[in-house]
């Protein structure tokens, strides 16, 4: 304790000294990046702590001055390393002071030493921890930041999407009804040719149909509109193998259905068959950027006790770095005419329908996991 009483004795007729010294190796360290007046007013409080190590650094008067400080520092991004050096710095202009304190014999200046080591690690060691408090929380401030843009401009895209999903329903309507006249229409001798074309434009326009569901479920209605069914694995995959099936012959792809029967899903129906078809196409235009001498496509479902899952995947390539973690993000897409919407609307109908997607891709196989959780 005599040698902690005495380290105040050694510096306080030299305080004035240490800290003009401080001042100038911090300029001289760090030129034009900290304002000299406030590291002046920072120097006092900052001495006073290793002056008086006598006294416990939690139990003294001033021991606030460190998280003030910590806050002012990590508000303008100073960095940890430089914070620390800093107090370096202290050590040397203190020690430099003691040493060539006349009154002090050199069996207690090393004891003073000694023990003002110890003091400025002490110090140190609080400013690391009060640091990575701030540093935490304002991680955790710009990560709100991040998802309250995120969210508004889902908004946004939501807004517009439905907008343009209102806007192209009434033409819709009208091409859908004089599809049913024409075919009504039609003798029963036609060429079959000509029926074969008109069941082209009525798959197209099924699609077309449940392109425009997921764009109002991107929207801010939730497509609340559609109700909860419970459908068996075959009833919701065959519309949509129906309608993909002729770009799957016409690009030689084979596809593999690993179904249970037995699987029931409580979901919205046609809401679900957007996202599954959206998720073969972009599984079949991946393919077509394939070398491999086979291309297929495997889906198959399976459950748990809590879970029912539905898993796509293909044998194409990878999914590029520069896209893999902003996949389900809007207005990202790896195709030079995507949209960048699907996987994002994908996103949001698998979450109004209790469920998550997932995807994990290498160079043999890409696959999606469709997570729909128990009612």
């Amino acid at each position: 304790m005599e040698t902690r009483v005495y380290i105040r004795d050694a510096l306080e007729q030299g305080k004035r000294n240490i800290i003009g010294r401080w001042l100038d190796a911090v300029d001289a360290e760090f030129p034009g990046v900290y304002d000299r007046k406030q590291l002046e007013k920072n120097g006092g409080p900052y001495f006073e702590l290793l002056a008086d190590a006598h006294i416990p650094l939690k139990e003294h008067p001033d021991v606030s001055f460190l998280r003030s400080l910590c806050e002012y520092h990590s508000g303008i991004g100073t960095p940890l390393v430089h914070m620390l050096h800093s107090s370096h710095i202290w050590r040397k202009c203190a020690m430099d002071e003691i040493l060539c304190h006349d009154a002090v014999t050199m069996e207690r200046s090393g004891r003073i030493l000694m023990e003002l080591n110890n003091r400025i690690d002490e110090i140190q060691r609080h400013i690391c921890d009060i640091y990575w408090d701030f540093a935490q929380q304002g991680l955790a401030d710009r990560d709100q930041q991040i998802q309250e843009l995120h969210h508004d401009r889902l908004n946004l895209v939501g807004k517009m999407a439905a907008s343009l999903a209102h806007e192209l329903r009434n033409p819709l309507t009208s091409i859908g009804g004089f599809l049913k006249l024409i075919r009504a229409k039609l003798p029963s001798e036609t060429d079959k040719q000509v029926n074969k074309y008109l069941d082209v434009i009525e798959h197209e326009f099924a699609s077309f149909q449940m392109l425009i569901t997921g764009f109002l479920s991107f929207s801010q209605k939730r497509a609340s509109e559609e109700p909860f069914i419970t459908v068996s694995a075959a009833e919701l995959l065959r519309p949509v193998q129906a309608l993909i099936e002729p770009r799957l012959i016409n690009e030689n792809i084979e596809l593999k259905v690993l179904e249970q029967d037995r699987i029931l899903l409580n979901v919205q129906k046609m809401a679900l068959q957007q996202v599954i078809s959206n998720i073969l196409n972009n599984s079949i235009d991946a393919l077509l950027e394939s070398v491999k001498p086979t291309r297929g496509i495997v889906i198959r479902f399976w459950e748990d006790e809590i879970t029912s899952y539905i898993g796509i995947s293909n044998n194409g390539p990878r999914i590029p770095d520069h896209i893999r973690d902003r996949l389900f993000a809007p207005f990202v897409t790896g195709k030079e005419t995507g949209t960048g919407l699907g996987l994002t609307i994908c996103q949001k109908i698998m979450a109004q329908n209790n469920g998550e997607i997932s995807y994990a891709s290498t160079e043999e196989e890409t696959s999606f996991v469709l997570a729909l959780r128990k009612q």
